[in-house]
């Protein structure tokens, strides 16, 4: 069973809301899921024992990717809105896709989190030309 099998299979199991599925599933099939780090500070809770990445954190990754490239967050063309708005979307589906997986005690405090601190990481992120320019992606569609 492939990696991407095995969190369609627990997606089916858990049954979170229809967005979360969505965005995980897309950000799996487009293969994020190879860019992405998972959660990067906290663990990856009980993937870890599996060697997989958190699919919250591959799906809210790929969120804020394919936010910074939406034509409609950067109608301004000012790449610090940008970034924020795209960050801001990101992470409010983390919210909620933690809430989905049973992560309750722990969907605040990362929000909290990653509203405070992200930015850093995201900087730096992008200085390694990091994430990939969407050519390099399958489209999903």
């Amino acid at each position: 069973m492939k990696d991407k099998d095995l969190i369609f299979e627990l997606m089916r199991r858990i049954n979170p809301r229809p967005l979360t599925k969505r965005v995980i599933t897309l950000a799996y099939k487009s293969g994020y899921d190879a860019k992405s780090d998972g959660i990067t500070l906290g663990g990856q809770f009980e993937f870890q024992g599996f060697k997989l990445k958190n699919p919250c954190g591959v799906g809210h990754d790929w969120l804020y990717f394919m936010g910074v490239k939406n034509p409609c967050i950067n109608a301004s063309g000012d790449r610090q809105i940008t970034d924020y708005s795209a960050r801001a979307w990101a992470d409010n589906w983390f919210k909620i896709a933690m809430y989905d997986f049973g992560y309750w005690a722990f969907a605040f405090l990362y929000w909290v989190a990653l509203r405070a601190f992200a930015a850093r990481a995201w900087r730096m992120h992008r200085a390694r030309n990091h994430p990939c320019p969407v050519d390099d992606l399958p489209d999903v569609r």
